[in-house]
Formats: C-alpha cells, sequence, structure tokens
C-alpha cells in the first residue's frame, strides 16, 4: 500500500514539474522586456512607440503608446492594448 501512494505522489510531482516548466517558459521571455520602452510593429504596418508594462493574455499592454506612421506621430496617445498575434517584431530600445 506505502509504495501505491509513493508512486501517486510521485506522479503528482512529476506532472507539477512539467507544467511549472511550461510556464516559466511561456513568462521568463517576457520578463526581460517589461518596463522597457519598445517598438512594436503591427501587421497594418503601423509603428507603436512605448514602454511594454505588461502581457496580459493575447495582448501586450503599451504605456504612454504613440502611433508612428513614417517616423511622425500620427494620433493616439496613451495606453493600449495590442493584440499579440498582430506584431511583426518588436525592438527593445532602452
Amino acid at each position: 500500500m506505502w509504495s501505491t501512494f509513493a508512486g501517486v505522489i510521485l506522479a503528482v510531482v512529476v506532472i507539477l514539474a512539467v507544467a511549472a516548466s511550461v510556464w516559466w517558459s511561456q513568462v521568463r521571455p517576457w520578463s526581460s522586456v517589461t518596463a522597457k520602452s519598445v517598438l512594436v510593429v503591427l501587421d497594418t504596418e503601423r509603428t507603436i512607440r512605448g514602454i511594454l508594462v505588461a502581457r496580459r493574455g493575447p495582448f501586450l499592454v503599451i504605456a504612454d503608446a504613440e502611433v508612428m506612421e513614417q517616423a511622425q506621430s500620427a494620433g493616439a496617445v496613451g495606453t493600449m492594448y495590442v493584440e499579440r498575434d498582430r506584431v511583426q517584431w518588436m525592438q527593445v530600445v532602452s
């Protein structure tokens, strides 16, 4: 009976370790760029300049955001939620 219980405990520990590893691999890359100034180029070829403050589900949260078109500010200023699927690439500038 003890060996069955120990086997179940071992299986649970392994499953939790794998789940933690998968979660950490998703979180870690974003933590290195959070709170840094970024340029985000969207699939619409617009660029957003601002400070990446968080990743919330399918969104990037960018504070002090400015939409740029051909290196000129094009209006929208403030905090923006950008769908990660729309991002072509992102450059950390500070």
